[in-house]
C-alpha cells in the first residue's frame, strides 16, 4: 500500500522555495519586464487535505490584501478549490492550506460532471469567479460562474452564441473550451478560449464579460502558437489594456505572451465563424519562456497568479501545474519574481 501524504492546517505547503540566488539563474530581461526564478515546490499526489486528494490544478488566485490565496481543482466528480495563506518570508513563499470550498449549484447540491478551469477571487465582492469549460459530448455549453466564498451559487454569466454546444461542427470544442479568466483593471471579466471554436479555423477568442449582468460584450481574436498541442492556459491582467496569456502544449513548453488591446484588434463578436474572414488578431509578444528559468522540469502549467510583493518593492508570479489527480505526478508550483518597467 503506498503511503499517503496528509496535510495538516499549518503545514499545507509550507516548504520554503529556494531563492533565486540559490537557484542559480541570471535574469531575463524583455522590454518592460525582468524576470528571476525564486524557485519552485512540489506536491506529491498523493497529498490529502479535508478528506479530499490535493491535485488537478487548473486555476490559482492570490489576494494581496489579505495574504489569501485559491487553489482550483479540476475534479470532475468533486467540484471545488482550496483555500490558504501564502506569505513571504526571506524572499521564500510559504503557502498552507486553511479550508476547502464545494462549488454548488443554485438548489445547493454539488456540482458534478463540471469542468473547472480557471478562477479569480473578486475583492469587492469576496466572491470566486470560476469558469467551467463544459461538455460537447453531453451538449453541456461553456460558462462562468459566480460562487460566494464557501462554493455556494451566486450566478452565472451568459455564455456567448458562438461558443454554444448545441448544433454539430458548431462551438466550442473538446480540449480547446474555456481556458483561461481575469479581472480587468475597470472590473471587468476577461475570459479565454484554449483553443479555436469548431468554426473558427486557427484563432481562438477572448471575450469581455460585464461584470454585473454577466453579458459579453466584445470578443478578440487571439492567435496560439501553431505547435502541436499548443493552447491558452491561462490569462493573467497586467495594468489597463495589457495581458499576460500562458501557452503550453504540455511538459518543457510553456511560454508567456504579453497582449496589449491599446495595439488595437477586431471586435469579432458579430462573425459567427472566423475561418475565411478578415480580422485583426490581438497582437501578441513573448516576454517569458519558463523553460529558461533554469528549472529541470516545467510540468503542464495551468495556472498563474500574481503573488506577494516583495520587499523591494518587486512583483511575483505563481505558476502551478495540473497533475490530472495521478497520485504519482507532482504539483509543480513555480515562483518567478518580476520587475515590471
Amino acid at each position: 500500500m503506498r503511503a499517503i501524504a496528509v496535510l495538516g492546517v499549518a503545514t499545507a505547503l509550507a516548504v520554503a522555495l529556494p531563492t533565486a540566488a540559490q537557484a542559480g539563474t541570471s535574469p531575463i530581461t524583455v522590454p518592460g519586464y525582468e524576470f528571476s526564478l525564486i524557485g519552485e515546490h512540489n506536491l506529491a499526489g498523493t497529498t490529502r487535505y479535508a478528506g479530499t486528494t490535493v491535485g488537478g490544478i487548473t486555476g490559482v488566485d492570490y489576494d494581496e490584501s489579505s495574504g489569501g490565496f485559491r487553489l482550483l481543482s479540476g475534479d470532475r466528480a468533486d467540484a471545488r478549490f482550496y483555500t490558504g495563506t501564502f506569505s513571504l518570508s526571506g524572499a521564500c513563499p510559504k503557502p498552507a492550506l486553511t479550508g476547502v470550498g464545494k462549488l454548488r449549484k443554485a438548489d445547493g447540491t454539488r456540482f458534478a460532471g463540471v469542468d473547472p478551469q480557471a478562477l479569480r477571487y473578486d475583492a469587492a465582492t469576496g466572491h470566486v469567479l470560476w469558469a467551467d469549460a463544459g461538455d460537447r459530448t453531453r451538449k453541456v455549453d461553456p460558462s462562468v460562474r459566480e460562487a460566494a466564498g464557501n462554493g455556494a451559487f451566486v450566478g452565472q454569466f451568459a455564455t456567448p452564441d458562438v461558443q454554444k454546444v448545441a448544433v454539430d461542427g458548431v462551438g466550442a470544442q473538446s480540449g480547446k473550451s474555456l481556458s483561461g479568466l481575469t479581472l480587468t483593471s475597470d472590473g471587468q471579466v476577461l475570459t479565454a478560449l484554449r483553443g479555436p471554436l469548431a468554426q473558427d479555423g486557427d484563432a481562438t477568442r477572448l471575450t469581455l464579460h460585464d461584470r454585473a449582468s454577466g453579458d459579453p460584450l466584445v470578443q478578440f481574436a487571439y492567435l496560439p502558437d501553431a505547435v502541436a498541442g499548443n493552447g491558452v492556459s491561462e490569462i493573467l491582467a497586467v495594468a489597463d489594456s495589457r495581458f499576460l496569456v500562458l501557452e503550453q502544449a504540455g511538459v518543457n513548453s510553456a511560454k508567456l505572451y504579453e497582449i496589449d488591446f491599446a495595439l488595437g484588434a477586431t471586435n469579432v463578436a458579430d462573425l459567427p465563424s472566423l475561418a475565411g474572414q478578415t480580422y485583426q488578431p490581438v497582437a501578441k509578444r513573448l516576454v517569458l519562456d519558463l523553460t529558461r528559468l533554469g528549472l529541470s522540469t516545467v510540468d503542464d502549467l495551468e495556472a498563474v497568479t500574481w503573488g506577494p510583493t516583495l520587499s523591494d518593492g518587486a512583483r511575483t508570479l505563481v505558476f502551478v501545474s495540473d497533475n490530472k489527480l495521478k497520485y504519482y505526478k507532482r504539483t509543480q508550483l513555480i515562483a518567478v519574481k518580476v520587475r515590471l518597467s
